[in-house]
């Protein structure tokens, strides 16, 4: 009896410390709240942290401390990355290109060196878009705590869930958008027009984040880019008549490809012959009305129950 009554007092011990410590910060009092969904909400805040297992409260404790003392540490970065033209933007509906370098070093400061391109989830608007894992948003909101600015645009938003996804890309309209998705909602942080001068700056870059985007974007060419980002926007226009399934677009050793599933006759997995042409003659009257239609090289493909049009401009 006298164990159980010590054990007692050492867990409300340490649910006052985990509380004192949380203050009125919102970041630590939502990581609390999100413990304690389970607890009876007609106590206090204190005697909800106390009936948590030590196991429990012992992790809370250490990601508390963990936020504060970065958050502490980080503040010459902080004020380092806070120019005029920072606040300005931090203040208007959506940032721009200062804030971006900030939102960069959080993709590396997640472990995402080097990030490829996320094809399976590329809007329609976007030529190539870049997306972390499924991370915990109070673990994001850690590593966000360094930057004040950007920290307070994603305490300002709003979820029913605690997973979230950071992206960024380039936009089919020559803009960089880069933002936070949550299961049920996307958030824009902020974008910036893709203008010669942002591609010469982003091939300069020495974040980590853009390895990949720099080889993507200096493999095509300023030029060859806004072709792709209009031939894109074009061809999800195309119908090649009834199919079952569409593919989400790559783009790959320069070639972009767009497929469709359950065209036409097939014998044993291969495409009859006059069903290719036909898809091919549908391609040819759809791309004559575009004048970059005589820079560009075609293919189409039939395999596995799949039509492949790849693309290249030449």
């Amino acid at each position: 009896m006298k164990i159980k009554k010590f054990l007692k007092f050492l867990n409300e011990n340490k649910a006052e410390e985990i509380v004192k410590l949380a203050g009125e910060d919102s970041y630590s009092l939502d990581l609390i709240s999100s413990y304690c969904v389970n607890v009876d909400t007609s106590v206090d805040l204190t005697s909800a942290v106390a009936l948590l297992d030590e196991k429990t409260q012992d992790k809370i404790l250490t990601l508390i401390k963990k936020y504060k003392f970065k958050r502490k540490e980080e503040d010459p970065e902080v004020m380092a990355n806070t120019d005029l033209n920072l606040l300005e933007e931090s203040e208007s509906v959506l940032a721009g290109k200062n804030l971006f370098t900030c939102f960069l070093k959080i993709f590396t400061a997640l472990g995402y060196k080097n990030i490829q391109p996320s094809w399976d989830l590329t809007p329609n608007d976007f030529l190539i878009h870049y997306s972390t894992e499924e991370e915990d948003y109070l673990e994001v909101r850690t590593v966000t705590s360094r930057f004040k600015y950007l920290d307070q645009l994603l305490e300002s938003l709003q979820s029913s869930t605690q997973r979230a996804r950071l992206y960024f890309g380039l936009r089919t309209d020559l803009v960089i958008e880069y933002g936070i998705t949550f299961q049920d909602s996307l958030h824009k942080i902020g974008e910036f027009r893709f203008i010669k001068g942002t591609y010469n700056s982003l091939l300069n870059s020495d974040y980590l984040a853009l390895i990949n985007f720099k080889s993507f974007i200096s493999g095509l060419g300023f030029e060859k880019l806004k072709l792709m980002c209009k031939i894109k926007r074009e061809m999800l226009n195309f119908n090649p008549g009834y199919f079952e399934e569409k593919l989400k677009p790559h783009i790959k050793d320069e070639i972009i490809t767009f497929g469709f599933y359950g065209i036409g006759r097939w014998d044993n997995g291969v495409m009859d012959e006059t069903e290719i042409e036909s898809v091919k003659n549908k391609l040819k009257t759809f791309l004559i009305r575009f004048k970059w239609s005589q820079d560009i090289k075609l293919s189409v493909v039939g395999k596995n129950f799949w039509v492949y049009i790849n693309i290249k401009i030449k």
